[in-house]
This record gives structure tokens, sequence and C-alpha cells, in this order.
């Protein structure tokens, strides 16, 4: 895709396999990971309403004119080696549901290696209640 046309070309994309009905539902977003069609969407999204790295919320994690030069990151909210004690790493069913887009979250480089080193020495209960909600 051309950066220029990426969203038209994507809502055309979308339309051709979906028809009319372009919503999406919650079934849609089932068992889906960062290999999907909605991963592309959930990031512009993120994007285009202004979001922030979840740890410093001073820090965009996309701000067009910056003179800041840091990439965006993705990790495991709940962290695999937590749910793979509870779900098996040999199947594809439970490795999709580990994967899913909804326990992948996005943070700067500048809070990332602090962020991944938090997150996998502690339980998510931990770090989750020092989370600013927005």
């Amino acid at each position: 895709m051309k950066e220029a046309n990426s969203v038209d070309e994507l809502i055309k994309t979308l339309a051709a396999s979906r028809g009319v009905n372009l919503e999406v539902t919650e079934h849609d977003l089932e068992l889906q990971g960062v290999r999907s069609r909605f991963y592309q969407i959930v990031y512009i999204l993120i994007q285009s309403n202004d979001a922030a790295d979840w740890v410093d919320t001073s820090l965009p994690l996309y701000n067009k004119g910056s003179v800041r030069n840091y990439s965006v990151e993705r990790y495991h909210i709940f962290p695999k080696r937590k749910l793979y004690k509870f779900y098996s790493s040999s199947s594809s069913y439970d490795k999709s549901i580990v994967n899913e887009l909804a326990n992948i979250t996005f943070s700067t480089s500048d809070t990332s290696s602090d962020t991944n080193h938090e997150i996998f020495n502690n339980d998510p209960e931990v770090y989750l209640n020092n989370i600013e909600p927005i």
C-alpha cells in the first residue's frame, strides 16, 4: 500500500472482502493476532486517536511533527510465559488465545525496555495497578 492512499486502499480491501457491511464486531476480533488483517486497522486507529504510551502518558505513540526519533514496539499485556502456565504452547488454538489482539499493547522505545522488564518480573495484577487510566 502506498502511504498516501493506505487508508483508502484498506477500506477498499475490506469492502471487497466483506461487502457493504464494514462494521467490526467482537466476533471478528476473536483469536485474531498481529498477522490478521485487523492488526493494521487497530494500529491505524491508535495512531489517529492520539494514543499515548501506556506507562508514560506524556509520550505519544505517534507524533508526526516530533523531532524525537523513537519507535513504537508491541508486546503482550499478560506475558506469554505467564499465560502458558494455563495454556498449551503446542496447541494452535491456545497460541491464538495467548497472542490475541486484546492481549497486545504498544509502547515507545523510550519506555519499552523498562516496561518489558517491569512486566516480565511481576504478575499482571501488580503492574496493571500502576497504569494510569486515560
